[in-house]
């Protein structure tokens, strides 16, 4: 997952009060982590909620 191009996006933290402030600072640096290291965060945050959401399926399943 390298950036391919420099272009300035926006990434979706939350809401507030629902995402504190604290939250999104957290946030805001792993984040900033990932793109230190190659990584596109959008793309980060994509896999991480679908990972979640396969995690959660997995979960419904095995309750029933």
């Amino acid at each position: 997952m390298e950036v391919q191009n420099k272009q300035e996006s926006r990434i979706y933290l939350g809401e507030y009060p629902a995402t504190t402030l604290k939250q999104a600072r957290e946030e805001t640096l792993r984040l900033k982590a990932e793109l230190e290291k190659g990584n596109d965060p959008r793309i980060v945050k994509k896999l991480e909620k679908k990972a979640n959401i396969e995690v959660i399926t997995v979960n419904g399943l095995l309750k029933n």
